[in-house]
């Protein structure tokens, strides 16, 4: 009996147990509810806009909060640039490296710490994840480091937010099939890059002091990819346009892979109209590898760090209609690694790759209006030591570049050395070509120079070029044999070519060697100088000072070393 009552009296307890337990969880779910949209709400408004400076205004439509399953459903969210407040910033050099506008129709947050978020002014979350969201992304471009005293005095995030927000969470950002449009600057003239489809995925992020230390991280998140689809862009002045069909970043590996790529004219040879001798390029890719890419680094501070950039079979195509009037700005300070000097960011890249490469040069006469093209084939380029910054230069003041392969299909190699710490734009080159025959120069020479190699063969080339801003001098050996040339004139009624009979008589005869060596004799041509027109470009030099070597020797008027 008594045994009987102490039943009794333990299921009353559990019963009355029971009853508190479900009590207890119903008042939290009426008091969670009742409190997590307008916590939630006051959360994004301290994230949104006190974290921003107030550069950021937002519009918020429905949320509806799920207790148990600790999921928020969000819908209609915009978060948009406070315009008199980014002229302000702007003006006292405090804009972000990125500045973002955001149009959310739906978005879903999965594994949300309710009571914490209520209680514990603590955001802790699983997943936030969208597949309906346009971005747009202006660059904050700044020359060199963009860390000001502004910026460098400024309190981080976290600090910011620690009186109303203690901690700050979040698993994974997962966004697919978003749209992206990224700007480089306001100006109207500003480069527009346009994804019709990005999916993003951030994970780990912690916003506190502890992650701001971490290295590792980008801001304050651990890892992030980018995958972006059909990349379209349009010049402002619309001369040309790229495409690209998939573009992929990872940040935890500081790989950039870009597959697929294609520069190119929006017009036609034939549409065009040059006042002037213009170049056009076209530039195609497989896929071209960026190792060691520190994104953040560029987007805080300016610098273009990587450890190398590895082309999969790039194709150049360069091309210029003669028939345009000459253009004599000034060329001076246009090398190469000059240009690499007075780039606007920081350059620190150790490797440039490019295998498989095809060099496409054309050029359409103005009198004979024949195009003729120079075919470079199978190049292996290699350049080293890709920098502009002075601490670094101080370190190694040389970069090389090597490159081979074929032209008009015989081998072809060269070695550059580019001076980094020169005022003057020094540089030097050596390289040979081998074995070329008259029937591979011929179609090239009787297009452009209207000029027939019936007969030559080049059995080597050697060459060695030293330059600065105002001339080169060369070294050249050069061994030959059968060389005769036919110059050729242009009747401007008909357009017809005819030999110039007596005129060639007397140039095979008299004013060139046949062969080298010759009657048992080598010439060579030693420290010949070619002065550089303002005009000239840094391989039209080259090919100047080697061309003017290759006529010593080949000219019986020349003098040789």
């Amino acid at each position: 009996m008594q045994q009987q009552k102490r039943k009794r009296t333990v299921k009353r307890i559990f019963l009355l147990a029971a009853v508190l337990f479900l009590l207890f969880l119903s008042t939290l779910f009426v008091l969670a509810n009742f409190f997590v949209e307008p916590v939630l709400r006051k959360r994004l408004h301290t994230l949104i806009v006190e974290g921003s400076d107030s550069l950021y205004t937002y519009t918020l439509g429905d949320l509806h909060t799920n207790l148990f399953g600790g999921n928020v459903e969000v819908k209609n969210l915009s978060i948009t640039v406070d315009s008199t407040r980014y002229e302000t910033l702007k003006a006292r050099n405090a804009l972000p490296a990125l500045v973002m506008q955001l149009k959310l129709n739906e978005a879903s947050i999965k594994g949300i710490g309710v009571f914490s978020l209520v209680f514990g002014k603590k955001i802790f979350i699983d997943e936030i994840s969208s597949k309906e969201a346009d971005i747009n992304l202006l660059r904050n471009f700044k020359k060199r480091d963009t860390a000001t005293n502004v910026t460098k005095n400024k309190e981080p995030l976290w600090k910011v937010l620690r009186s109303k927000i203690n901690a700050i969470g979040v698993k994974r950002i997962n966004l697919e099939g978003i749209k992206l449009l990224y700007k480089n600057n306001q100006e109207i003239d500003a480069a527009k890059l346009q994804f019709d489809r990005c999916d993003a995925l951030f994970q780990n992020i912690r916003i506190d002091s502890a992650s701001l230390a971490d290295t590792s991280r980008i801001g304050y998140v651990e890892n992030f990819s980018l995958k972006m689809h059909d990349l379209k862009f349009r010049t402002a002045d619309s001369t040309y346009k790229l495409k690209a069909e998939w573009i992929v970043y990872n940040s935890a590996e500081r790989r950039l892979q870009i597959d697929s790529f294609k520069l190119q004219p929006t017009l036609k040879n034939d549409e065009r109209v040059d006042s002037f001798r213009k170049s056009w390029y076209t530039l195609t890719f497989d896929r071209v590898t960026f190792n060691g890419l520190r994104l953040d680094r560029y987007l805080r501070l300016n610098r273009a760090e990587a450890d190398s950039a590895v082309f999969q079979s790039p194709t150049l195509s360069i091309y210029q209609d003669k028939l345009g009037e000459r253009n004599y700005r000034s060329k001076i300070g246009s090398y190469p690694h000059q240009v690499l000097l007075r780039a606007d960011a920081v350059i620190d890249m150790k490797k440039f790759v490019a295998r498989n490469m095809q060099i496409a040069v054309t050029e359409k006469d103005e009198i004979t209006r024949e195009e003729g093209t120079i075919n470079l084939s199978d190049l292996n380029v290699t350049v080293d030591n890709i920098v502009n910054d002075p601490a670094l230069i101080k370190q190694n003041p040389v970069s090389t570049a090597l490159g081979s392969g074929k032209i008009f299909g015989s081998p072809v190699q060269a070695f550059f050395r580019f001076y980094l710490d020169s005022a003057d734009g020094k540089f030097d080159v050596k390289g040979n070509v081998q074995n070329i025959a008259a029937s591979q120069i011929n179609p090239v020479a009787s297009k452009l120079a209207n000029v027939e190699v019936p007969s030559v063969q080049i059995d080597s080339l050697n060459f060695f070029v030293r330059g600065e801003d105002f001339e080169a001098t060369a070294d050249v050996q050069m061994r030959y044999r059968d060389l005769s040339l036919i110059l050729r004139k242009r009747d401007d009624e008909t357009g017809r070519n005819s030999p110039r009979k007596f005129l060639n008589k007397i140039l095979n005869r008299f004013a060139i060697y046949p062969a080298n060596p010759y009657n048992g004799e080598e010439r060579k041509a030693i420290g010949v100088k070619t002065a550089r027109l303002t005009t000239q470009t840094f391989f039209g030099l080259i090919w100047k000072a080697v061309f003017d070597a290759m006529q010593r020797i080949m000219l019986k008027s020349g003098t040789v070393g």
